[in-house]
């Protein structure tokens, strides 16, 4: 698990560090805070059903 995990950071690591792909990230933060922002919604409205209907 180390060596899987210390594989990935290292990979994480140098992605950062290119050019290509921080700008390509860039372009997509919007669209990922949105989406992510809605499934936080979903879920919370989820819990909060679950918790008036139980």
């Amino acid at each position: 698990m180390f060596g899987v995990v210390l594989i990935w950071d290292l990979l994480i690591s140098v992605l950062i560090g290119n050019r290509v792909v921080l700008t390509r990230f860039a372009r997509a933060l919007p669209t990922l805070e949105r989406v992510s922002g809605v499934a936080l919604m979903v879920l919370g409205l989820g819990v909060l059903l679950m918790a008036a209907f139980r």
